[in-house]
Protein backbone atom coordinates (compact mmCIF):
# COMPACT_ATOMS: atom_id res chain seq x y z
CA UNK A 1 0.00 0.00 0.00
CA UNK A 2 1.11 3.60 -0.55
CA UNK A 3 2.09 5.70 2.27
CA UNK A 4 0.56 9.03 2.34
CA UNK A 5 0.95 11.99 4.11
CA UNK A 6 -1.69 12.99 6.53
CA UNK A 7 -3.04 16.61 6.39
CA UNK A 8 -1.36 18.37 8.60
CA UNK A 9 1.92 17.23 8.05
CA UNK A 10 1.78 17.97 3.97
CA UNK A 11 0.77 21.61 5.20
CA UNK A 12 4.14 20.93 7.42
CA UNK A 13 5.95 19.97 4.48
CA UNK A 14 4.29 22.49 2.16
CA UNK A 15 5.99 25.40 4.37
CA UNK A 16 9.45 23.43 4.11
CA UNK A 17 8.92 23.08 0.63
CA UNK A 18 8.73 19.02 0.07
CA UNK A 19 5.86 18.38 0.24
CA UNK A 20 5.15 17.98 -3.69
CA UNK A 21 8.00 15.78 -4.11
CA UNK A 22 7.50 12.19 -4.38
CA UNK A 23 7.20 10.67 -0.89
CA UNK A 24 10.73 8.53 -0.77
CA UNK A 25 10.73 4.87 1.00
CA UNK A 26 12.08 4.09 4.12
CA UNK A 27 16.00 5.44 3.49
CA UNK A 28 16.81 7.94 1.05
CA UNK A 29 20.03 10.19 0.21
CA UNK A 30 20.51 13.26 -1.86
CA UNK A 31 23.58 15.64 -2.47
CA UNK A 32 23.89 18.00 0.21
CA UNK A 33 23.91 21.30 -2.16
CA UNK A 34 20.26 20.06 -2.99
CA UNK A 35 18.92 21.29 0.54
CA UNK A 36 17.00 24.38 1.27
CA UNK A 37 20.20 26.12 2.36
CA UNK A 38 23.93 25.85 3.42
CA UNK A 39 23.22 25.66 6.99
CA UNK A 40 21.37 22.39 7.17
CA UNK A 41 24.42 19.97 5.67
CA UNK A 42 26.67 21.56 8.74
CA UNK A 43 23.73 21.21 11.28
CA UNK A 44 24.11 17.79 9.97
CA UNK A 45 27.85 17.18 10.18
CA UNK A 46 28.06 18.92 13.60
CA UNK A 47 25.45 15.61 15.10
CA UNK A 48 26.51 12.75 13.27
CA UNK A 49 30.61 14.21 13.98
CA UNK A 50 29.25 14.97 17.71
CA UNK A 51 27.60 11.66 18.06
CA UNK A 52 31.23 9.59 16.33
CA UNK A 53 33.17 10.76 19.02
CA UNK A 54 30.97 10.51 21.95
CA UNK A 55 30.75 6.74 20.51
CA UNK A 56 35.12 6.50 20.81
CA UNK A 57 35.02 8.59 24.29
CA UNK A 58 32.48 5.74 25.63
CA UNK A 59 34.37 3.09 24.37
CA UNK A 60 37.82 4.25 25.62
CA UNK A 61 36.09 4.55 29.17
CA UNK A 62 34.89 1.62 28.76
CA UNK A 63 38.03 -0.55 27.49
CA UNK A 64 40.87 1.92 29.12
CA UNK A 65 38.91 2.47 32.77
CA UNK A 66 35.85 -0.21 33.18
CA UNK A 67 33.35 2.33 33.35
CA UNK A 68 30.75 1.46 31.00
CA UNK A 69 28.35 4.54 31.73
CA UNK A 70 28.63 7.08 29.27
CA UNK A 71 28.51 4.01 27.05
CA UNK A 72 25.60 3.06 28.99
CA UNK A 73 24.10 7.10 28.07
CA UNK A 74 25.14 6.68 24.27
CA UNK A 75 23.54 3.16 23.33
CA UNK A 76 20.38 4.31 25.76
CA UNK A 77 19.75 7.75 24.03
CA UNK A 78 19.70 5.97 20.85
CA UNK A 79 17.02 3.53 22.31
CA UNK A 80 14.97 6.33 24.05
CA UNK A 81 15.24 8.12 20.20
CA UNK A 82 13.50 4.43 18.86
CA UNK A 83 10.71 4.75 21.93
CA UNK A 84 9.86 8.37 21.50
CA UNK A 85 10.16 9.25 17.51
CA UNK A 86 8.55 6.82 15.34
CA UNK A 87 4.99 6.86 17.47
CA UNK A 88 5.29 11.04 16.45
CA UNK A 89 5.52 9.98 13.27
CA UNK A 90 3.31 7.08 12.16
CA UNK A 91 0.42 7.67 14.84
CA UNK A 92 -2.00 5.88 13.89
CA UNK A 93 0.01 2.87 13.58
CA UNK A 94 0.69 3.26 17.38
CA UNK A 95 -2.36 4.60 18.48
CA UNK A 96 -1.35 7.67 19.51
CA UNK A 97 -3.98 10.33 20.96
CA UNK A 98 -5.45 13.27 18.90
CA UNK A 99 -2.98 16.12 20.91
CA UNK A 100 0.72 14.07 20.29
CA UNK A 101 -0.01 13.96 16.40
CA UNK A 102 1.31 16.40 13.72
CA UNK A 103 3.54 18.04 16.43
CA UNK A 104 5.98 19.05 14.04
CA UNK A 105 8.01 18.28 10.63
CA UNK A 106 11.37 18.24 9.95
CA UNK A 107 12.94 19.19 6.98
CA UNK A 108 14.43 17.21 4.43
CA UNK A 109 17.82 16.73 4.96
CA UNK A 110 21.13 14.52 3.30
CA UNK A 111 19.94 10.88 4.44
CA UNK A 112 16.38 10.60 5.95
CA UNK A 113 14.84 7.65 7.08
CA UNK A 114 10.56 6.89 7.43
CA UNK A 115 9.21 8.31 4.52
CA UNK A 116 11.07 11.85 5.00
CA UNK A 117 10.18 11.69 8.62
CA UNK A 118 13.45 11.19 10.62
CA UNK A 119 16.71 13.08 9.26
CA UNK A 120 20.24 10.72 9.71
CA UNK A 121 20.94 14.17 11.94
CA UNK A 122 18.51 13.76 14.55
CA UNK A 123 19.43 10.15 15.42
CA UNK A 124 22.47 11.33 16.27
CA UNK A 125 21.72 14.31 18.18
CA UNK A 126 20.08 12.28 20.83
CA UNK A 127 23.95 10.44 21.98
CA UNK A 128 26.17 13.75 20.86
CA UNK A 129 24.42 15.79 23.26
CA UNK A 130 23.88 13.44 25.59
CA UNK A 131 27.52 11.99 26.07
CA UNK A 132 29.07 16.29 26.29
CA UNK A 133 26.45 16.91 29.00
CA UNK A 134 27.36 13.94 30.81
CA UNK A 135 30.83 13.99 30.18
CA UNK A 136 31.06 17.56 31.19
CA UNK A 137 29.34 17.09 34.65
CA UNK A 138 30.75 14.10 35.29
CA UNK A 139 34.21 15.52 34.87
CA UNK A 140 32.96 17.82 37.91
CA UNK A 141 32.92 14.65 40.40
CA UNK A 142 29.63 15.52 40.78
CA UNK A 143 27.96 12.01 40.53
CA UNK A 144 30.58 10.82 43.18
CA UNK A 145 28.69 12.49 45.45
CA UNK A 146 25.31 12.34 44.86
CA UNK A 147 23.62 10.66 41.43
CA UNK A 148 20.06 12.60 42.05
CA UNK A 149 22.43 15.97 41.91
CA UNK A 150 24.48 14.71 38.83
CA UNK A 151 21.20 13.69 36.78
CA UNK A 152 19.88 17.38 37.84
CA UNK A 153 23.30 18.68 36.70
CA UNK A 154 23.52 17.19 33.21
CA UNK A 155 19.40 17.97 32.97
CA UNK A 156 20.70 21.69 32.72
CA UNK A 157 23.90 21.57 30.88
CA UNK A 158 22.22 19.30 28.04
CA UNK A 159 19.42 22.74 28.53
CA UNK A 160 21.59 24.93 27.57
CA UNK A 161 23.47 23.10 24.87
CA UNK A 162 20.51 21.94 23.32
CA UNK A 163 18.79 25.55 23.52
CA UNK A 164 20.99 26.99 21.42
CA UNK A 165 20.27 24.71 18.39
CA UNK A 166 16.45 24.38 19.09
CA UNK A 167 15.90 28.22 18.86
CA UNK A 168 17.70 28.49 15.81
CA UNK A 169 16.68 25.37 13.68
CA UNK A 170 12.51 26.84 13.12
CA UNK A 171 14.30 30.18 11.85
CA UNK A 172 16.78 28.11 9.39
CA UNK A 173 14.53 25.63 7.78
CA UNK A 174 15.75 22.72 9.99
CA UNK A 175 12.01 22.03 10.79
CA UNK A 176 8.64 23.47 11.46
CA UNK A 177 5.94 23.57 14.67
CA UNK A 178 2.12 22.77 14.40
CA UNK A 179 1.17 26.09 16.54
CA UNK A 180 -2.00 24.14 15.78
CA UNK A 181 -1.32 21.28 18.31
CA UNK A 182 -2.24 21.86 21.96
CA UNK A 183 1.14 20.64 23.08
CA UNK A 184 3.28 23.28 21.28
CA UNK A 185 1.55 26.22 23.34
CA UNK A 186 3.03 27.95 25.68
CA UNK A 187 5.74 28.64 23.82
CA UNK A 188 9.42 30.41 24.70
CA UNK A 189 9.36 32.49 20.73
CA UNK A 190 9.45 29.42 18.10
CA UNK A 191 10.11 27.07 20.92
CA UNK A 192 7.61 24.83 22.78
CA UNK A 193 7.95 25.32 26.36
CA UNK A 194 7.68 21.59 26.59
CA UNK A 195 10.34 21.14 24.38
CA UNK A 196 12.64 22.63 26.79
CA UNK A 197 11.35 21.19 29.65
CA UNK A 198 10.70 17.70 29.13
CA UNK A 199 12.89 16.90 26.41
CA UNK A 200 15.73 19.55 26.51
CA UNK A 201 16.02 19.41 30.14
CA UNK A 202 13.62 16.10 31.87
CA UNK A 203 14.45 13.29 29.69
CA UNK A 204 18.15 13.58 29.76
CA UNK A 205 17.98 13.64 33.76
CA UNK A 206 16.03 10.44 33.60
CA UNK A 207 18.45 8.81 31.45
CA UNK A 208 21.55 9.70 32.85
CA UNK A 209 19.93 8.10 36.53
CA UNK A 210 18.37 5.89 35.08
CA UNK A 211 22.04 4.47 33.50
CA UNK A 212 23.30 5.04 36.93
CA UNK A 213 20.50 3.18 38.38
CA UNK A 214 20.55 0.13 35.87
CA UNK A 215 24.62 0.00 34.87
CA UNK A 216 26.48 2.19 37.21
CA UNK A 217 25.77 0.61 40.64
CA UNK A 218 26.72 -2.60 39.19
CA UNK A 219 29.61 -1.17 38.17
CA UNK A 220 30.43 0.48 41.77
CA UNK A 221 29.80 -2.64 43.09
CA UNK A 222 32.94 -4.26 42.03
CA UNK A 223 30.86 -6.18 38.97
CA UNK A 224 31.75 -6.60 35.66
CA UNK A 225 29.45 -6.12 32.59
CA UNK A 226 29.51 -8.09 29.37
CA UNK A 227 28.38 -6.26 26.31
CA UNK A 228 25.32 -8.44 25.91
CA UNK A 229 24.84 -7.30 29.09
CA UNK A 230 24.99 -3.56 28.85
CA UNK A 231 22.96 -3.83 25.20
CA UNK A 232 20.20 -4.76 27.43
CA UNK A 233 20.64 -2.79 29.81
CA UNK A 234 20.86 0.27 27.67
CA UNK A 235 17.60 -0.91 25.77
CA UNK A 236 15.48 -1.04 29.43
CA UNK A 237 16.83 2.42 29.95
CA UNK A 238 16.07 4.01 26.59
CA UNK A 239 12.49 2.33 26.99
CA UNK A 240 12.35 3.65 30.75
CA UNK A 241 13.03 7.01 30.42
CA UNK A 242 9.96 8.21 28.59
CA UNK A 243 7.88 6.41 31.60
CA UNK A 244 9.72 8.64 33.43
CA UNK A 245 9.37 12.00 31.81
CA UNK A 246 5.72 11.31 31.97
CA UNK A 247 5.91 10.10 35.78
CA UNK A 248 7.44 13.81 36.45
CA UNK A 249 5.32 15.34 33.86
CA UNK A 250 1.88 14.70 35.17
CA UNK A 251 2.27 16.92 38.57
CA UNK A 252 3.75 19.34 36.53
CA UNK A 253 0.57 19.86 34.37
CA UNK A 254 -1.74 19.66 36.95
CA UNK A 255 -0.14 22.19 38.67
CA UNK A 256 0.06 24.42 35.12
CA UNK A 257 -3.68 23.98 34.68
CA UNK A 258 -4.43 25.33 38.52
CA UNK A 259 -2.01 28.09 37.54
CA UNK A 260 -0.44 29.11 34.83
CA UNK A 261 1.02 26.55 31.94
CA UNK A 262 4.45 29.44 31.37
CA UNK A 263 4.61 29.69 34.80
CA UNK A 264 4.65 26.08 35.64
CA UNK A 265 6.85 24.91 32.44
CA UNK A 266 8.80 27.71 32.87
CA UNK A 267 10.18 27.45 36.45
CA UNK A 268 10.06 23.48 35.84
CA UNK A 269 12.65 24.93 33.24
CA UNK A 270 14.64 27.18 35.56
CA UNK A 271 15.22 24.94 38.72
CA UNK A 272 18.14 23.17 37.24
CA UNK A 273 19.72 26.29 36.57
CA UNK A 274 19.22 26.81 40.55
CA UNK A 275 20.31 23.52 41.16
CA UNK A 276 23.34 22.96 39.09
CA UNK A 277 25.06 26.43 38.95
CA UNK A 278 25.32 26.49 42.47
CA UNK A 279 26.38 22.70 42.38
CA UNK A 280 28.83 22.85 39.75
CA UNK A 281 30.94 26.09 40.67
CA UNK A 282 31.23 24.31 44.24
CA UNK A 283 32.52 21.00 42.30
CA UNK A 284 34.85 23.07 40.45
CA UNK A 285 36.52 25.17 43.84
CA UNK A 286 36.77 21.71 45.39
CA UNK A 287 38.63 20.54 42.43
CA UNK A 288 40.93 22.90 42.21
CA UNK A 289 41.58 23.36 45.85
CA UNK A 290 41.97 19.33 45.70
CA UNK A 291 45.76 17.91 44.88
CA UNK A 292 45.71 13.62 44.01
CA UNK A 293 48.71 11.66 43.40
CA UNK A 294 49.56 11.54 39.40
CA UNK A 295 49.05 7.82 39.81
CA UNK A 296 45.68 7.80 40.93
CA UNK A 297 44.91 10.23 38.82
CA UNK A 298 45.86 8.22 35.78
CA UNK A 299 43.90 5.47 36.12
CA UNK A 300 40.60 7.19 36.42
CA UNK A 301 38.05 8.06 33.69
CA UNK A 302 39.08 11.89 34.84
CA UNK A 303 42.56 11.26 32.93
CA UNK A 304 41.10 12.75 29.49
CA UNK A 305 38.44 15.37 28.98
CA UNK A 306 39.34 15.71 25.82
CA UNK A 307 35.66 14.91 24.39
CA UNK A 308 33.66 17.51 26.49
CA UNK A 309 36.12 20.10 25.71
CA UNK A 310 37.18 19.69 21.76
CA UNK A 311 33.49 18.85 21.08
CA UNK A 312 31.86 21.15 23.10
CA UNK A 313 33.96 24.11 21.83
CA UNK A 314 33.62 22.79 18.14
CA UNK A 315 29.78 22.95 18.64
CA UNK A 316 29.53 26.38 20.16
CA UNK A 317 31.83 27.44 17.33
CA UNK A 318 29.64 25.95 14.70
CA UNK A 319 26.33 27.52 16.53
CA UNK A 320 28.03 30.83 16.50
CA UNK A 321 28.58 31.01 12.92
CA UNK A 322 24.96 29.65 12.47
CA UNK A 323 23.36 32.40 14.47
CA UNK A 324 25.63 34.85 12.62
CA UNK A 325 24.17 33.67 9.44
CA UNK A 326 20.32 33.71 11.20
CA UNK A 327 20.99 37.43 12.71
CA UNK A 328 19.79 39.72 9.56
CA UNK A 329 16.51 38.02 9.38
CA UNK A 330 16.05 37.27 13.04
CA UNK A 331 16.74 41.65 13.35
CA UNK A 332 14.23 42.16 10.65
CA UNK A 333 11.89 39.92 11.32
CA UNK A 334 8.29 41.68 12.23
CA UNK A 335 5.74 39.67 14.91
CA UNK A 336 8.29 36.87 15.96
CA UNK A 337 8.54 35.91 12.04
CA UNK A 338 11.34 36.45 8.95
CA UNK A 339 10.62 37.80 5.48
CA UNK A 340 10.80 33.76 4.51
CA UNK A 341 7.61 33.13 7.29
CA UNK A 342 9.78 31.44 9.65
CA UNK A 343 9.65 31.72 12.83
CA UNK A 344 12.38 33.15 15.12
CA UNK A 345 13.34 32.08 18.53
CA UNK A 346 14.60 33.87 21.84
CA UNK A 347 18.15 35.38 21.37
CA UNK A 348 18.09 36.85 25.28
CA UNK A 349 17.83 32.87 26.15
CA UNK A 350 19.93 31.57 24.08
CA UNK A 351 22.44 34.23 24.65
CA UNK A 352 22.35 32.95 28.20
CA UNK A 353 22.47 29.23 27.48
CA UNK A 354 25.82 30.42 25.26
CA UNK A 355 27.56 32.19 27.91
CA UNK A 356 26.67 29.33 30.58
CA UNK A 357 27.65 26.42 28.25
CA UNK A 358 31.16 28.07 27.44
CA UNK A 359 31.52 28.44 31.75
CA UNK A 360 30.84 24.98 31.69
CA UNK A 361 33.36 24.19 29.10
CA UNK A 362 35.76 26.46 31.01
CA UNK A 363 35.36 24.99 33.71
CA UNK A 364 35.80 21.38 32.58
CA UNK A 365 39.18 22.60 30.86
CA UNK A 366 40.50 24.04 34.34
CA UNK A 367 38.95 21.51 37.26
CA UNK A 368 41.54 19.44 39.34
CA UNK A 369 41.41 16.28 39.86
CA UNK A 370 38.63 14.59 42.52
CA UNK A 371 39.22 12.33 45.07
CA UNK A 372 36.43 9.92 44.72
CA UNK A 373 36.47 10.04 41.19
CA UNK A 374 40.60 9.05 41.82
CA UNK A 375 39.42 6.28 44.28
CA UNK A 376 36.64 4.94 41.55
CA UNK A 377 39.30 4.52 39.11
CA UNK A 378 41.66 2.79 41.73
CA UNK A 379 38.48 0.45 42.55
CA UNK A 380 38.27 -0.50 38.33
CA UNK A 381 42.18 -0.32 38.02
CA UNK A 382 42.33 -3.36 40.81
CA UNK A 383 39.40 -5.10 39.30
CA UNK A 384 41.20 -4.87 35.75
CA UNK A 385 44.51 -6.40 38.14
CA UNK A 386 42.72 -9.22 39.64
CA UNK A 387 41.66 -10.54 36.42
CA UNK A 388 45.08 -10.22 34.61
CA UNK A 389 47.24 -10.80 37.70
CA UNK A 390 49.41 -7.16 36.98
CA UNK A 391 49.12 -5.97 40.74
CA UNK A 392 52.09 -4.17 40.63
CA UNK A 393 50.40 -1.33 38.57
CA UNK A 394 48.16 -0.25 41.08
CA UNK A 395 49.42 2.36 43.80
CA UNK A 396 48.35 4.65 45.83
Amino acid sequence: MTYTYSEAFRRLAQELGFADDPIKGLVHLRHPGELANWTLPVVEGVMIGGAGLGLLRALERWRRDADPNLLAVWAGSVAYLMAIEPPLYFPDAFHMPEYLRDVFAHNVFSVQFLHEHLPLYIIALYPAVASLAYEIVDSFGVFSDNVLLGAVCVGFVHQIFYEIFDHIGPQLKWWIWNTDAPTNSPSLGSVPMTSVFQFATLGPAALVLLAHLIVGRKVDRGETISGRSLAGRSLAIGALVPAAVALVSTPIGKLGERFSPRAALGGSSALPWVVAVPTLAAAWRRSRATTVSADAATTGAEGSSWFGVTYGSAYLAAFGVLWGKALPAFRAAKGGVTSEGTRIGNLPYTIACGAAAAAALAGVATAGRQPARARRGLLRAGLRAARTGSWGAVRR
